[in-house]
């Protein structure tokens, strides 16, 4: 897997070629949705996953955060 991340733009981020729909940020962490599935080790549970969805943390992109944990992690902190 190739991960290209840019912190300063991140609807830059790709995955092998598939470039994402970025969400707004929520809890320091946005959202990415590929069109395609990918395989990846999230840094939040450390289990693998396979998802066409895939938080980053905005203060460091590299940690990728499966989409359980981020919908676990959003409503733990924020406010419904």
């Amino acid at each position: 897997m190739n991960i290209n991340i840019n912190s300063t733009d991140l609807s830059q981020n790709t995955l092998d070629g598939d470039h994402p729909t970025v969400t707004k940020p929520r809890c320091g962490m946005v959202l990415l949705k590929y069109e395609r599935s990918h395989s990846f080790r999230c840094s939040n549970c450390n289990r693998d996953k396979v998802s066409k969805k895939i938080a980053i943390s905005q203060k460091n992109p590299t940690q990728l955060i499966c989409n359980a944990c981020y919908g676990y992690i959003i409503s733990r902190n924020e406010i419904k």
